[in-house]
């Protein structure tokens, strides 16, 4: 799997599944840092720093649907293998995903 634009694929996804894959793709267009293979594809390509703009998603998620959807990006990390993301996670994060802060 090639992290971490599958990290960022898979979240766009499931916030589609809440929030309207419309709104999801304009959101990650905001932030920036990413850009889609295709207007009809989930497919993306982190083209800045990926904890930068993990952490400018999952904030922008969040403006527009609170801690659910903060909370829906941190069920798709976990449902990751932690050593394949654990370097794009921002801090933040990262105690999220593992509350005893391991960053292994």
């Amino acid at each position: 799997m090639p992290y971490p634009n599958e990290l960022f694929k898979k979240i766009i996804q499931e916030q589609g599944q809440i929030i309207g894959r419309k709104l999801a793709h304009s959101r990650a267009d905001y932030v920036g840092g990413l850009q889609f293979k295709s207007q009809m594809s989930d497919d993306v390509e982190v083209t800045n720093e990926p904890k930068v703009t993990l952490s400018r998603l999952i904030s922008s998620y969040a403006e527009v649907f609170g801690q659910s959807s903060v909370d829906v990006c941190i069920d798709v990390i976990k449902s990751l293998p932690y050593s394949e993301v654990a370097q794009y996670l921002p801090e933040n994060i990262i105690t999220q995903v593992h509350p005893n802060g391991a960053t292994r």
